[in-house]
C-alpha cells in the first residue's frame, strides 16, 4: 500500500531500477491532473551513492613525539583522501610554555590531500609545542570533516 519506504543502510551503493505499480484513480500533479490506471507501471532509476568516510590522518609532519626537530621544519597533515578547507581558525600550534600561538588562521593552505600551516616565524630552540586542529577543519567531498588532531613535538638544541 501507500507510504513512504527506506532504503536500508546495508545496500551496496550502485545503481538499481524500481518497478512501481500505480494505483487506480486521478492524482493532481504540479498544475496538471493525471489520471492512472491500476495497469500502469512505471521505472524508476534510483541511484545509492556511498557517502565518502570522513579524513583520516595519513602523515604527521613533524611526527608526533618528535623529538631534535629542526626550528625551521613545515607542519603539515597528509589525509588518505583530497580535502577542501573548512574552519581552519581554530588551528594553534602552541610553545610548552604555553606563549601565544605562532601560527595566524588565514596562514594554512591545502595540496590536495595535505593540510599546511605556515608558521608567521620559525620555532624555539628545545620547546615542546602542540599542534591542535579541530574537528572539520577540513572536508571531503561529501563535506564530511575531520575528528580532533593533537600531537607534540620538540625542537633541536641550538
Amino acid at each position: 500500500a501507500g507510504g513512504t519506504y527506506t532504503i536500508g543502510s546495508d545496500v551496496e551503493a550502485g545503481s538499481y531500477v524500481a518497478r512501481i505499480a500505480a494505483s487506480a484513480g486521478s492524482y493532481a500533479a504540479s498544475k496538471a491532473d493525471v489520471t492512472v490506471s491500476a495497469a500502469d507501471v512505471t521505472d524508476a532509476n534510483i541511484i545509492l551513492v556511498a557517502e565518502e568516510p570522513a579524513p583520516e590522518v595519513e602523515i604527521l609532519t613533524p611526527l608526533a613525539a618528535a623529538t631534535n626537530v629542526a626550528i625551521s621544519s613545515e607542519v603539515k597533515v597528509q589525509f588518505d583522501r583530497d580535502i577542501t578547507i573548512n574552519d581552519v581558525s581554530g588551528i594553534t600550534i602552541v610553545g610548552s610554555d604555553f606563549s601565544t600561538p605562532i601560527i595566524a588562521s588565514k596562514s594554512v593552505d591545502v595540496d590536495n590531500r595535505t593540510l599546511i600551516i605556515i608558521l608567521d616565524g620559525g620555532f624555539d630552540y628545545m620547546k615542546e609545542y602542540t599542534v591542535t586542529i579541530p574537528a572539520n577543519a577540513v572536508v571531503n567531498s561529501s563535506n564530511i570533516g575531520n575528528a580532533e588532531i593533537v600531537w607534540t613535538f620538540t625542537t633541536t638544541a641550538p
